[in-house]
């Protein structure tokens, strides 16, 4: 059930866009109001989202070259240095639907099958160094939908040796609504870690939309179906954040996800050092 086992310890390693570009969603905060509820420690920004679905008969992409079969999204904004998090979620797929590296000189964390009707989640990073104007790819095994999610993080004011201090993933397969992410954490030996919370959500019907719930006390910086918005016709995620301000347990990280149907829940955690 959980993949716990398999994820990282302390310190375990740290263009154009022909489309549409994500706006903030519900519940997100600006740069600026960021930077005062978050005075200390790593900020974590929402670059642009992808999206793209053809299960209910229309086409919802975010740019001309998401596909069935492939991703494409634009790295504008990306600042050398910075931490980059791409996040994916696709169904279906295999363990190695997404390719790896997602794009030159990416490190991948996990990628993960799961789930009663099958979908797997990605999570990759690596410290900006004069990116392309944008990350593309084509999906390998497994692949039979296509209903893709997908978050462009940047996190700023990070260490550019050990930026990821440590992480942990958890995948539930039991059918359940609302559709609990839940991650029992992990420990941080530095203070002013940003904790990163990514959840997401295998539906078990279609079509529908969601209401997303982020952690108590932690910021929404992403949310989205795989039709762009809260709506999807498989699968949805949501990203969140917090500074926890003393090094130590954060202690079990719960969020959800409410929709019309049963869903099945999957959830990353990351702790992102400061310098």
């Amino acid at each position: 059930m959980a993949d716990g086992g398999i994820d990282g310890g302390i310190d375990g390693g740290a263009g154009a866009d022909g489309g549409l570009d994500a706006a903030l969603p519900d519940g997100a905060l600006a740069d600026a109001e960021i930077d005062a509820a978050i005075p200390l420690g790593p900020k974590v920004r929402l670059l642009r989202h992808a999206y793209y679905t053809d299960y209910s008969g229309t086409v919802f992409e975010s740019s001309a070259a998401m596909s069935r079969t492939g991703f494409e999204i634009a790295t504008a904004g990306v600042v050398n240095g910075e931490l980059l998090l791409f996040v994916g979620s696709i169904d279906n797929g295999s363990d190695t639907v997404w390719p790896n590296p997602i794009a030159p000189g990416f490190q991948e964390l996990t990628q993960h099958f799961y789930g009663s009707d099958g979908q797997t989640y990605m999570v990759a990073w690596k410290i900006a160094d004069n990116e392309p104007a944008t990350y593309s790819g084509t999906y390998g095994s497994g692949n039979v939908r296509g209903s893709v999610t997908i978050s462009l993080l940047a996190v700023s004011g990070v260490r550019r040796n050990g930026a990821v201090h440590g992480w942990r993933g958890f995948y539930d397969s039991a059918p359940m609504n609302p559709v609990v992410g839940s991650n029992i954490g992990l420990t941080t030996t530095i203070d002013h870690c940003a904790i990163v919370y990514l959840s997401g959500a295998d539906w078990l019907s279609t079509p529908g939309s969601n209401t997303f719930m982020p952690p108590a006390g932690y910021l929404p910086v992403d949310q989205v179906g795989d039709r762009g918005s809260n709506a999807w016709d498989w699968t949805s995620h949501q990203v969140a954040y917090r500074n926890q301000e003393v090094a130590g347990p954060t202690g079990t990280i719960t969020g959800s996800m409410t929709g019309p149907f049963n869903g099945s829940p999957w959830t990353v955690v990351i702790a992102v050092a400061p310098p």
